[in-house]
């Protein structure tokens, strides 16, 4: 099994596929209260889009979206979002 040095370790976190190589998967962890497993593996992603939505939902509720039509335009922002990860993943040769 091939041990990775820290300069190998891949973040992938949606800010650094995008460009933002200072934006690390340490510090996602730790802001977001992410599980740390999840630093440089694509779980990382799968764990802030389910906060994101919950807190869509949250938020859609409270401004008087009823909870289906809150859950469903959750769902809709996070497929979108994960279309975006999946692209930026391919892009750097990480699927």
């Amino acid at each position: 099994m091939k041990v990775l040095k820290m300069q190998d370790k891949i973040n992938y976190n949606l800010a650094a596929l995008m460009g933002s190589p200072d934006v690390t998967d340490e510090e996602y962890v730790e802001q977001f209260g992410l599980d740390p497993a999840s630093a440089h593996t694509p779980l990382i992603n799968t764990l802030m889009l389910d906060q994101v939505q919950q807190k869509n939902i949250d938020h859609f509720i409270r401004t008087g979206m009823s909870e289906p039509d809150a859950i469903r335009k959750a769902g809709n922002i996070r497929l979108d979002a994960e279309k975006q990860v999946k692209t930026r993943l391919a892009a750097k040769g990480l699927l």
